[in-house]
């Protein structure tokens, strides 16, 4: 089994994104692959790992990637209210009272345009801050909003400078999320019911071990980026 050539996720006929455990053995999957378009075929024995294969021998290795950016891009787009954990910032206090640092997720754009970037990004999203309770008044789960919000996918290839300096001069906060496909792979197996949730938490968190701010935007007041 080259890894390579494996693909994580199958879109099946009615567009939703499945994983090789929730979907019927060979080409019963009825699935085809989110970066192609190709047939795919569920793998299920007895001897090596569960995974999708592409039914024709014109699969590229770059599917598989391809596939984890669609997915990750698909979760953020989707997960209006739900909570995106972010990487710890000294300078800017928008911890929760657990010293957690999130923010709930609002209208999300994949691959959006930024006229003043002059380049598209993987998902730009509006969002809120979380508190569990402010100092000064014991206010429990207390929303804020907050500044939108860039978020890349980063699977074999991290932004450079050029990127930076681009990100910086359109003035949006910008987050990268690493995911690489042994992580996918990993915690698909051990995950349970659809297993896409194994997916969303990598996505969206807990875990901070794999998000960074690329730049994060100075803005005057308390509890927003």
């Amino acid at each position: 089994m080259n890894k390579d050539f494996i693909v994580p996720f199958g879109i099946d006929q009615h567009g939703e994104w499945k994983t090789v455990y929730s979907v019927p053995n060979g080409l019963a999957c009825n699935c085809v692959c989110p970066a192609c378009g190709d047939e795919l075929v569920a793998k299920k024995g007895p001897c090596v790992a569960w995974h999708f294969a592409h039914h024709s021998n014109t699969s590229s290795t770059s599917c598989g990637e391809t596939a984890i950016h669609k997915c990750a891009k698909y979760i953020l787009q989707t997960s209006k209210g739900k909570v995106l954990h972010l990487p710890r910032n000294k300078q800017h206090c928008i911890g929760t009272s657990r010293g957690e640092y999130r923010c709930v997720l609002g209208n999300g754009r994949a691959e959006h345009r930024i006229a003043e970037a002059r380049r598209q990004v993987d998902v730009f999203v509006e969002t809120w801050i979380k508190r569990d309770a402010w100092p000064e008044r014991n206010i429990s789960s207390v929303w804020r909003k907050g500044n939108p919000l860039v978020v890349e996918i980063c699977v074999t290839h991290p932004k450079d400078n050029d990127y930076l300096k681009d990100i910086q001069r359109s003035g949006v906060s910008a987050l990268e999320i690493r995911i690489s496909k042994e992580d996918v792979l990993r915690e698909i197996q051990k995950a349970q019911g659809d297993r896409i949730s194994a997916m969303r938490r990598l996505v969206l968190g807990p875990r901070s071990g794999n998000r960074k701010w690329i730049w994060l935007k100075e803005i005057a007041g308390p509890f927003i980026w």
